[in-house]
């Protein structure tokens, strides 16, 4: 059954400090996997990055990337991974959903309640609590998206909708990572980052700008996210949870404009390069 969450809001505008001074990185640059065009989805915490290499005119495959190496797996797409390498994915002709699980085990995922593939999607899994999260399409609804939960069997969803029930808001969820929290982009009066643990929501804007975005998480609960500073200037931060600590990379153009999809456990980001495709590996100095 469709639950609502209760939840409590509190908004952090960028309190305190500006935001500390960042270390170097190198960038490596993968436009294509096996000959088709890259596009990374997400990344964990091992440094495994998965989504889909594909062509114009042809059909997508699934993709992962480790360690130098880039595979892809005709027929699938993968929409994310957990830390301990199972990934989610599904049939592009069919567009189900599934749990891939190493060793060839494949554990089909549920429809959202009273919705068909292609009007939600899953992207994320807490292994272990056994939490999926994505996001759907509310029925007769004017918001575009809203995200949820689903754990023994029950979809859980973030609120849409004020007090009257009208659309007014709306969280899309990114990333989920192995202590609980969920990370993404709160959409509404202002676009804010989000962090939602322990039935807690907290949303936040990077120092300066006035449009943030929380885009990828790691277990060290490091954030990875892009910001559009009041000037229209674009850049790529760090948000740390437990201390609330903001970091810029400050990354030279083109990087600073591009999107992360996620950040490993020791610092690593993924970015897409481009809206046709192609991956970057920020890697900090000393890894």
């Amino acid at each position: 059954m469709k639950q609502r969450t209760a939840i409590l809001i509190a908004i952090l505008v960028a309190a305190c400090s500006a935001p500390l001074a960042a270390q170097s990185y190198t960038f490596d640059t993968i436009l294509y996997c096996n000959g088709l065009a890259a596009f990374p989805y997400a990344m964990n915490g091992s440094g495994l990055v998965v989504g889909i290499a594909e062509v114009a005119s042809g059909p997508s495959a699934g993709m992962t990337y480790f360690d130098g190496k880039c595979q892809t797996y005709a027929s699938d797409a993968f929409y994310g991974v957990t830390d301990t390498g199972w990934l989610i994915g599904g049939v592009n002709d069919s567009k189900t959903y599934e749990l891939i699980v190493p060793g060839s085990k494949v554990i089909p995922l549920p429809n959202y309640t009273g919705l068909q593939p292609g009007n939600f999607a899953y992207c994320c899994m807490d292994t272990s609590t056994g939490t999926l999260a994505g996001n759907y399409t509310p029925p007769k609804s004017a918001i575009p998206t809203s995200g949820f939960f689903y754990r023994n069997g029950t979809f859980t969803s973030l609120p849409w909708s004020d007090a009257s029930g009208s659309p007014s808001y709306w969280y899309q969820i990114t990333a989920l990572n192995n202590t609980g929290a969920a990370v993404g982009t709160y959409e509404g009066v202002y676009t804010l980052g989000f962090v939602y643990q322990k039935d807690k929501m907290s949303l936040l804007s990077h120092p300066g700008a006035k449009y943030t975005y929380f885009q990828g998480l790691n277990d060290n609960s490091v954030v990875v996210g892009s910001y559009v500073s009041t000037t229209n200037q674009l850049g790529i931060f760090l948000y740390n949870i437990t201390t609330a600590a903001w970091t810029d990379l400050n990354f030279p153009y083109p990087y600073n404009d591009m999107v992360p999809v996620g950040i490993s456990n020791t610092g690593v980001i993924a970015l897409q390069y481009s809206p046709s495709g192609g991956m970057v590996l920020a890697t900090p100095s000393g890894n």
